[in-house]
């Protein structure tokens, strides 16, 4: 739930991250590193680490508790911060993150027998480029081209560290909260259907159009498959069978109940004398990402429309099973074209999306 809604989560904050937190901390520890002429970075520093610096001093566990908690926060900002190539005689090459991308920030070749310490121990004879003679023999080819990109300034300028996760340069405790939620769901190499920040586009889907908000929620829960269904209370030992009661053939799982089971298929013909959905073959199971990949091939409309058909067919099903409410194909689809009228009558007169009550949900026909 913590994850980002691009990455299949909810977007809620997790406050340990967030608020009394690491990201909260380490903009105090960025203070120090970014202005180191202030009266509070003086003190300290004369304190904890006079010969040092802050990034790279080992601290005793024995500090003050205010300290500690600046040290907490230093844990995280090393994960984010990194070396810019000015003269490069402050950056060691073998132990320092200067490389800018997105995996690891430092070199990944082996040392060996390279005794080049610094960085400007790389540059060429005048010090405004790289010796590219050099580098190859030096670095495996991923570090040599990487290095090779960095623009070295053209007046003398001091090296100097910046936060990598922005573009600026300069720390933020919003991209300080998502490299924290970053490195605590363990998120590496991504697969390659998502972006190097862990996010897929697909998901951009689920919670994007104009329906809703609880239809949105719902297309979440049955993409994550954690609807509250049989298969799912079996699995928990709170039924004592997983077959669907509507059909009693098959296991009732959350594609089951809201596509196969003959009652969501009667409802799915009965609206499509109304509605324009997507092809039949369109809505067969392709996986655990078949709801995905089926709101990626509708248009906009079709998008909106297949959310409120599956949202419906769920509720129909729970009526059902508890007896709750309406249970005829007939009704259900009266209670979808209601709704569709309801909302494109909040549309025509200038509803607020964001307002009480129901979301106002756009169709082309």
């Amino acid at each position: 739930m913590t994850q980002k809604k691009c990455c299949g989560g909810l977007g809620f904050k997790d406050l340990r991250l967030f608020n009394v937190n690491q990201a909260m901390l380490a903009r105090q520890a960025w203070c120090l590193i970014h202005s180191p002429d202030s009266l509070c970075a003086r003190i300290v520093k004369a304190k904890y680490f006079p010969r040092g610096n802050l990034v790279d001093t080992a601290f005793c566990s024995k500090a003050s508790a205010t300290w500690q908690s600046i040290m907490y926060g230093l844990e995280l900002l090393k994960q984010g911060i990194i070396w810019r190539v000015g003269n490069g005689t402050q950056i060691r090459i073998w132990r320092d993150p200067w490389i800018p991308r997105e995996l690891s920030l430092k070199v990944t070749s082996r040392q060996g027998r390279c005794h080049l310490r610094w960085v400007s121990e790389l540059l060429d004879i005048d010090g405004r480029g790289w010796d590219l003679n050099k580098l190859p023999q030096i670095f495996n080819l991923a570090d040599a081209e990487e290095i090779a990109k960095i623009k070295i300034p053209t007046r003398a300028k001091d090296d100097f560290i910046a936060w990598h996760a922005e573009k600026n340069g300069m720390f933020s405790v919003r991209s300080a909260y998502n490299l924290a939620l970053k490195i605590k769901l363990g998120q590496g190499v991504q697969a390659s259907s998502s972006a190097p920040t862990g996010e897929r586009k697909l998901w951009q889907r689920v919670w994007s159009g104009h329906v809703p908000s609880k239809v949105n929620v719902f297309i979440w829960k049955l993409a994550k498959d954690i609807l509250p269904t049989r298969r799912a209370k079996f699995i928990r030992r709170l039924e004592p069978s997983d077959t669907c009661p509507l059909c009693d053939r098959e296991t009732e799982t959350s594609y089951h109940a809201t596509v196969t089971c003959p009652r969501a298929q009667g409802l799915r013909i009965a609206i499509r004398e109304y509605w324009q959905l997507p092809d039949e073959e369109q809505f067969r199971y392709t996986g655990p990402d078949w709801l995905l990949l089926l709101l990626d091939q509708c248009s906009d409309t079709e998008r909106d429309l297949t959310k409120l058909l599956l949202w419906k067919t769920w509720s129909v099903h729970n009526h059902i099973t508890h007896q709750t409410g309406p249970t005829s194909i007939s009704e259900a689809v009266h209670g979808l074209l209601s709704m569709q009228a309801t909302l494109v009558e909040i549309l025509s007169s200038g509803g607020d999306a964001n307002g009480k009550g129901k979301a106002p949900c756009s169709w082309s026909g």
